[in-house]
């Protein structure tokens, strides 16, 4: 038996175990520390039924990665997922497997149940004729979803082998999505891989709507932002989970921007728990967030 299956052998049962038992039983009392909603009932009701998880609830458990149907693109080379009978691409680097646990990450993601969903309120999909962007596309689903009602679409990744999946993706819509390889930051670099919201939309007359979701670097966007996001924009979903305080500061700066209709999505998102900062011995205190804030003008 090689040195890897014995350890996996070894370590795998222990690490389940923390996961079930000590693990929630952390999370558990630290839940019961804060104000007993109807919402964090719902989370503690899970934890006391299964292991820890990103997002806490039941409604996960019907996704399961071996069911996802993933083909291969010979002309592509790459993996691709069949959305609405659109190829959606993945990384070249990404074995079947990864991207079938991909896939479920992005399906549970367009579930209305989950706290990350960006489809959970209807005031916030985007309707035929928008302009929207996509700050943070990656594999770009949600500009998929809207690629055949909207006029234009921004997408903005960072990530080489994410922009080289979202030209395939995108290859049938040239004419109105642009795929623009720049870091979304609070200044502009010289070499234009750091760019700001301000700077690259100076010239756009509006933008119906923006999500972003880039990593903890929403703020950043944000203070590079302030005349766009004042002048032009009236829709946006931030995604407010990658930082503690991340849902306070996105919260502030849409009400300084002038958005008066601020929410976040129903539910929440459970952090401390991964399985990498376990075995590495530098797993975070848990804490519960939303998944998005949500503002309209």
């Amino acid at each position: 038996m090689q040195k890897s299956s014995v350890i996996r052998e070894i370590f795998f049962p222990i690490i389940t175990f923390y996961r079930k038992i000590v693990l929630s039983r952390i999370i558990l009392k630290y839940l019961s520390s804060i104000e007993q909603t109807d919402e964090i009932k719902d989370v503690m009701n899970f934890l006391r039924k299964e292991p820890p998880r990103l997002y806490p609830y039941f409604f996960t458990k019907e996704y399961k990665y071996k069911r996802i149907n993933i083909e291969y693109s010979k002309e592509k080379s790459g993996y691709y997922f069949l959305l609405d009978n659109k190829k959606l691409f993945l990384k070249k680097s990404f074995n079947k497997i990864q991207c079938q646990k991909y896939i479920v990450g992005l399906l549970l993601d367009l579930d209305k149940r989950s706290p990350h969903s960006y489809f959970a309120d209807d005031n916030y999909i985007p309707q035929k004729g928008e302009i929207i962007a996509d700050v943070g596309a990656a594999e770009g689903i949600w500009a998929l979803c809207n690629v055949d009602k909207c006029d234009k679409i921004y997408l903005f990744e960072c990530d080489s082998e994410w922009i080289e999946s979202l030209r395939a993706t995108f290859e049938d819509y040239a004419d109105k999505v642009e795929i623009v390889q720049s870091e979304i930051s609070k200044f502009n670099s010289d070499d234009g891989l750091h760019i700001t919201i301000d700077k690259f939309f100076a010239e756009i007359k509006k933008i119906d709507c923006i999500k972003a979701d880039i990593e903890g670097a929403e703020i950043d966007m944000l203070c590079g932002g302030e005349k766009t996001f004042t002048q032009k924009v009236s829709k946006v979903l931030i995604c407010a989970y990658h930082n503690y305080d991340d849902e306070k500061n996105i919260k502030n700066y849409l009400a300084k921007y002038g958005f008066t209709d601020i929410s976040t999505t129903k539910g929440y998102m459970l952090h401390g728990i991964s399985r990498t900062s376990i075995k590495s011995g530098k797993a975070r205190e848990p804490y519960i967030s939303r998944g998005l804030v949500l503002g309209r003008k």
